[in-house]
């Protein structure tokens, strides 16, 4: 099973030296692994990190988002190789030794048809006490392990949305399609999430991602597209959504630098996501 697994790694203008330490851990978990480049400045270095570790990379000419390159990435193991997974990473993602064992480590017959399984992600460093595997409204893209016979029948990563909501939408499409996403609590991995913040008020911490603007753009775009797709069967979990785009909103205005600029381009997200634009921010 585990020889079963490829790995497709997705960067863009990666720190080197943070990417050799992922990739040395994913070596030890991957037989395959793919790099696709999505238009690095620092091509030469990549390349050469690559090929020092035996990982083989396709070369964008330009950023087209992450759900593309995913796809790319998915494409080239499926064309290259008999893998029925493939784990999907950003360049910042950190596994353990035994990432892969630990994952795939549940019981197959108490779940059917599953699209995809993913990792426990705390960026609050909390410890988790659940063990068991279950279902899930979504997982993130990075550190999951996707079932390739599945997306043959409901498609691989939408790249119209370009980055950000490209794993809820995987999720939701998943479940329209009969699928289930799971989530292995057990299972953790170190991911930079935004350039994530904190702050005490009253003795609470208030966590808050500190996004770049663009970001913002694609976040309050793509949710309000998914509203729009998936709002009949999925309500319970936009209304939360919901509230966090409020929350989100509030963090900015309270905690957060170059406040204008971000509103402004949340505002311009949610105009472009009610007009159905997509891909990337021109």
């Amino acid at each position: 099973m585990l020889s079963d697994i490829g790995c497709v790694v997705v960067t863009y203008n990666p720190d080197i030296g943070q990417l050799t330490k992922n990739l040395a851990q994913m070596v030890k978990n991957f037989n395959v692994i793919v790099i696709v480049d999505n238009g690095s400045v620092d091509i030469a270095n990549i390349r050469a990190t690559s090929t020092n570790m035996g990982v083989e990379i396709v070369e964008l000419n330009q950023n087209y988002g992450i759900a593309h390159a995913i796809n790319i990435g998915i494409c080239h193991l499926a064309s290259g190789s008999s893998k029925s997974w493939v784990g999907v990473f950003d360049q910042d993602t950190l596994i353990d030794d035994n990432y892969v064992s630990e994952m795939m480590n549940f019981s197959y017959a108490e779940f059917q048809n599953i699209a995809a399984i993913g990792p426990n992600f705390d960026y609050k460093n909390n410890v988790t006490k659940e063990q068991a595997v279950k279902e899930v409204d979504f997982i993130i893209s990075s550190g999951s392990i996707l079932n390739l016979n599945a997306l043959k029948d409901f498609g691989a990563m939408d790249d119209k949305l370009f980055i950000d909501y490209v794993d809820v939408e995987f999720s939701l499409r998943a479940k329209r399609s009969g699928y289930i996403t799971l989530l292995n609590p057990a299972v953790s991995i170190k991911h930079s999430l935004g350039d994530m913040r904190s702050k005490k008020i009253f003795g609470k911490e208030i966590y808050y991602s500190n996004h770049a603007a663009v970001r913002r753009y694609y976040i309050f775009r793509n949710r309000l597209v998914l509203y729009k797709e998936y709002w009949p069967d999925n309500r319970s979990f936009i209304f939360r959504d919901m509230i966090r785009c409020v929350s989100e909103m509030l963090k900015i205005l309270l905690f957060e630098k170059s406040k204008a600029e971000k509103l402004k381009m949340a505002f311009l997200g949610t105009k472009d996501g009610y007009l159905g634009k997509s891909g990337g921010y021109q």
